[in-house]
């Protein structure tokens, strides 16, 4: 018989991945990337075991939560990869991200919130980024010119800028 977590033990789960969101927050912050995607590991351990075992429906982590230790343990292995001028590897853990988050929202059964998400929004925008670098045009040109407005202080010429990168997607 398949032994199944109890409420408390799941609620516990959860308060531990809470606290360790913040922990993960922090150590991006910090740039400990190789620490968060180690730390993300254990999240995502423990919110794998309320998945399969909690005993009510009810226990299950949420998917917020879930979604935001992808979304950093992503954008981590992008950095470490892009640290070392991968930019294929780079791309290749944007694209495992955006893989787990639509597994994510299938499974919570609200697929369309999907393409309004946040985190989707996040993974996609770092993607654009990896390819600017990889094939620089107008729109990295528009970022090169941002920086240097903003830099010599050319605030009217800077928001200009921004407004035409925004509109452009």
């Amino acid at each position: 018989m398949r032994q199944l977590l109890s409420t408390t033990m799941c609620a516990r789960l959860q308060r531990d991945v809470a606290e360790a969101r913040q922990r993960l927050d922090f150590l991006y912050t910090m740039e400990q990337f190789a620490q968060v995607v180690v730390e993300a590991e254990r999240c995502r351990a423990a919110i794998h075991l309320c998945e399969e075992f909690a005993e009510r429906d009810e226990d299950r982590v949420d998917r917020k939560n879930a979604a935001g230790v992808v979304v950093v343990q992503a954008r981590a292995a992008v950095a470490l990869a892009l640290n070392q001028c991968d930019f294929v590897q780079a791309l290749f853990h944007v694209d495992q991200g955006l893989q787990e988050l639509l597994a994510l929202f299938i499974e919570s059964g609200s697929i369309r919130a999907y393409d309004r998400a946040q985190e989707v929004r996040t993974l996609e925008r770092c993607r654009r980024d990896i390819l600017d670098k990889i094939f620089p045009g107008p729109r990295a040109e528009m970022r090169s010119a941002l920086s240097d407005a903003i830099r010599e202080e050319r605030y009217e010429e800077a928001a200009r800028l921004r407004d035409r990168l925004k509109r452009r997607g």
